[in-house]
């Protein structure tokens, strides 16, 4: 056979591999052979290795493509999420950071809360020594009067907690429930040992009382804040755990589609190396 009559199947052979898939490598491998002598079975062996490797370069090919489409919708979610995050004014960086500040804020103010009410409650011990002189019926019936709207005033600063930390009562309102039983408070103190003058340790700590009782008002009112700002931030932990594993399966596929590409390079490279090997097989035949 002629090496004209062999390249021209040679080309043809090629033509098809490169422009078409499996079925048209297959009928350029029978027109090759058409062409060839039946003693020709080492480049009949070339021609199917050939067909192999243009299989596995299809396969790959559409396997990136499938890839790219998964990734394109990947991206598209985590962009989603990140505009859905940015509208309550935080982002996958930012908000550990946040979360780890208000947390932080709140432990500081519980550690001062308590050390305010340790202080209050030593200082009302100071000044609420009983006088030596026993009350009149009118300071005890005074008493008992300011004893029982204590106790409403009470029920009614718990309720109002309550209330402001499912977000339905404004702080504000927690602050005003709060004075007034500290007033109550004080007008209990006022009848303590009415007739008998009060020693200047009892003065003092009267004093530092009312200080007090106003820097765990402004303490109370910053832990009440700090609980209502992590309220909202708790809820977001489910989109954050979904962006997070968006982005991990991002870079997965990402490495998987590097991975493709590689192997169909090598493919073509192998591809290119086998159609010259079959090259100089025709040529021999030919001579």
């Amino acid at each position: 056979m002629s090496s004209k009559c062999m390249g021209f199947s040679l080309g043809l052979f090629l033509l098809l591999l490169v422009g078409g898939g499996i079925g048209e490598v297959a009928n350029a491998q029978a027109v090759s052979e058409s062409h060839l002598s039946n003693n020709h079975p080492l480049i009949k062996q070339k021609h199917a290795r050939m067909a192999s490797v243009a299989e596995l370069l299809r396969e790959t090919s559409d396997r990136i493509d499938e890839t790219r489409a998964l990734i394109e919708k990947l991206r598209y979610d985590a962009e989603q999420l990140d505009r859905e995050l940015q509208a309550d004014n935080v982002s996958d960086v930012s908000y550990p950071q946040i979360l780890m500040q208000l947390q932080v804020q709140r432990i500081n103010l519980s550690i001062e809360k308590a050390g305010l009410d340790a202080k209050s409650e030593r200082l009302l011990q100071l000044v609420g020594d009983p006088a030596t002189d026993t009350p009149d019926e009118k300071a005890l019936g005074k008493r008992a009067k300011l004893e029982e709207l204590l106790e409403l005033e009470r029920a009614g600063l718990a309720r109002a907690d309550q209330l402001q930390k499912r977000g339905v009562l404004q702080s504000n309102d927690l602050i005003e429930a709060r004075k007034r039983v500290i007033e109550i408070e004080l007008k209990l103190l006022d009848l303590e040992g009415p007739q008998r003058p009060k020693s200047p340790e009892s003065v003092w700590a009267a004093e530092l009382l009312s200080k007090t009782a106003l820097d765990r008002i402004e303490v109370n009112a910053k832990l009440a804040t700090v609980e209502k700002l992590l309220g909202p931030l708790q809820t977001l932990r489910p989109k954050l755990s979904a962006l997070e594993a968006n982005k991990n399966e991002l870079d997965s596929w990402r490495d998987e589609q590097a991975k493709l590409k590689d192997r169909q390079m090598e493919l073509k490279n192998r591809l290119r190396e086998m159609k010259n090997e079959l090259n100089l097989s025709l040529e021999g035949s030919g001579n």
